[in-house]
């Protein structure tokens, strides 16, 4: 990442780089411009910027290490972006958003937590 901060592979850190990947994540979400979007673990915002460009509604964003919420939030806001929000915090135990639609390249390590929480979740969401 440009913040200099190194993934830590115990943390299941890795950062989503495959065009293809990202067009079949996003793809696969079918956004609406009606649609307010929940991301967990957006790191340095790859996947964010291209869900941006789906002109959701709104986005909100939740990444454990405060650098990489800044470095994202910089490059959302860099392609003229104003339509989201990116917090620092755990997403086991931070409070979630009301959303439409769920998105993540969650951190390997967290995945099954992260999955029962949605699947328990009162959120009533889309995909």
């Amino acid at each position: 990442p440009v913040t200099g901060l190194t993934l830590r592979k115990t943390k299941g850190q890795h950062m989503l780089t495959s065009e293809g990947a990202m067009d079949k994540i996003v793809d696969a979400a079918g956004l609406r411009p009606t649609d307010t979007v929940f991301e967990v673990g957006p790191g340095t915002g790859n996947l964010t910027v291209r869900i941006l460009k789906q002109g959701p509604k709104h986005l909100n964003a939740l990444e454990f290490e405060d650098k990489l919420a800044q470095e994202c939030t910089q490059r959302c806001r860099a392609w003229g972006f104003n339509n989201f929000s990116i917090r620092a915090g755990n997403a086991l135990r931070h409070e979630w958003p009301e959303f439409d639609v769920f998105i993540s390249n969650t951190p390997y390590n967290i995945s099954t937590p992260i999955l029962f929480r949605l699947f328990t979740s009162q959120v009533r969401y889309r995909c």
